[in-house]
This record gives C-alpha cells, structure tokens and sequence, in this order.
C-alpha cells in the first residue's frame, strides 16, 4: 500500500509552506490510474509521457526477448562463489541514473522502493519471526505491529534475490510503470532521462547472466554475535544478521581492520593508531 498526501503550498515572506489536505493509502494499480490521471488533466489530447510501445503485444514480446536471453549456466558457473558477482547496491546505483528527480525526492524514493521490493523477496517465515517477538517479548498489539514502519521490517527480515527469471519480469513492469510518468516541472515532460533505454538494456544484462542473483541453497546471512541474548529488562534481543551480498569486504579492508582493532584500544592516540594502520597496511597486501 502506498500513501497520497494531497499537499497545498501557501505563499508566504520567504517563500512557499506546504499545508497537508489530507492523505489516502492505495495500491500500486490505483496509483498509477491516478498518475495517468492527472496527465490528462494537465496535457489533454496527448498520451502518456514516456510510453515506447504501442500496445500490450509489444511489452509482451519484448518481454519475452529478454526472458529468452536468461540462462541457467550462472548456477553452474558460478557454483562455488559465496557471494554475488556484483554488489547490488552499485548495481541499484548505477540503474537509477535513469531518473532524473534528485534524492530525496518523492519521485526518487519511490523509484528505489520499487525497484528494492522487485530484487528483494522475503525468506518464508522471517516475517512470522519478527511478529512473533514483537508479540511476545516486546507486547505489542497487532494494530501496533502493522503501523511498524518498512525499514523495520527491511532492518530485521532477511531476503533473498531469486534467479534471472523471476527477477527480470519484476524490473521489467517497475521500468515500463515509470515510462509513463510526466513530471510536469521538466520541459519535456519526462521523469526519465532521454537515453533511459540504453541503460535499462546495460543494466538488465546484469540481471539475465545471474550476476545478482544468491548462490543456489545459499542463505546470504551470517547471525551476529553478541555477548548476552537478553536485554535490560530481561527479555530476549531479537537475533541480529549481517547480510553477505555485498562485494564490499573484498574492495576494502576496513571491515576487517575494524574487527581486529580491541575496542579497548580505539581511543589510544593518533600516533599509536597511524602505527596500527601502517603494520595492518603491510599485512593486508602481503
């Protein structure tokens, strides 16, 4: 479900101050009626900004070219990795230069939203997991629990990125749902940039050799450890993971840097902490 603020912007001294109306929650087919909605109230006469095809029979067959070019060689090829061969929050990074609303915006953020909840699935059971804690040891009512916000959620549930084939279809409707979005404050029109194509087809190879896809039977998850398991009123600490489908650790090596430092030893002085990094430098590239 997403929410609809209807937003007024009163003039004033130093500017414009936004006056919520009122808000709604709805579905993604209701939101993309209203989208196509107020296109046509704001450029009558004209189709939807952005559309490429046609008709449906066009979508459909494009569709079915790029599910054509997914194999199942990346389960053989990459069979004894242990993590993905590419880090999905560059590869996020790099097929959101498409848009062209900046961070932060309302565009922008739902753009990521969508684009999160099409990569990512939620394991079976992780949601029942962290239901069952907010129930039991934190005492929350059910109405309270379905007001947690989604990075809650996103915080404490583990996922999985599935094969090429489930995830190509996903993306696929999420990039031609932003085709048809006008922004009314750009000149042309467009929520998108003019060679979005160009990068959808790089960025969506990607997605058919595997490259973001977990190893088969592979959980991307290591438990947390943490020196007690109850928290200051007794009850128990929801168990905490730390996602491994990130290149990260490979690029660099302050993770690691980090989990060798003492904690005790943090905080021993600028000169006996250059010579800790000089002796981990030589040890890290020999």
């Amino acid at each position: 479900m997403w929410t609809i603020k209807y937003v007024d912007r009163v003039p004033t001294s130093r500017g414009f101050r936004e006056h919520v109306l009122g808000e709604e929650k709805v579905d993604l087919s209701t939101l993309n009626a209203l989208v196509e909605r107020r296109y046509k109230d704001d450029f009558p006469g004209h189709t939807s900004a952005g559309a490429m095809w046609a008709s449906d029979a066009d979508k459909n067959a494009e569709l079915v070219t790029f599910l054509a070019g997914c194999t199942d060689e990346w389960k053989t090829e990459f069979k004894d990795r242990k993590t993905p061969n590419w880090d999905t929050r560059h590869w996020m990074s790099n097929f959101g230069s498409m848009l062209t609303a900046p961070k932060g915006t309302p565009t922008h953020n739902l753009f990521a939203t969508l684009l999160s909840d099409a990569l990512f699935t939620i394991l079976p059971g992780e949601y029942h997991r962290v239901k069952h804690y907010l129930l039991s040891q934190r005492n929350l009512s059910s109405d309270e629990i379905k007001k947690m916000k989604r990075s809650f959620w996103r915080r404490h549930c583990r996922y999985a990125c599935q094969e090429p084939k489930v995830l190509l279809p996903r993306i696929y409707f999420m990039y031609q749902f932003f085709c048809s979005i006008n922004n009314p404050h750009r000149e042309n029109g467009k929520v998108l940039v003019g060679n979005h194509r160009d990068i959808f087809y790089k960025e969506i190879k990607h997605v058919q050799h595997g490259l973001l896809s977990d190893p088969e039977g592979m959980i991307m998850y290591v438990e947390v450890p943490r020196s007690s398991k109850t928290g200051r009123k007794g009850n128990l600490m929801l168990t905490k993971y730390r996602s491994l489908r990130t290149t990260s650790a490979l690029e660099a090596s302050f993770l690691h840097l980090h989990s060798s430092i003492h904690p005790c030893s943090k905080t021993v002085g600028l000169r006996t902490l250059h010579v800790r990094l000089c002796l981990w430098d030589w040890t890290w590239n020999t």
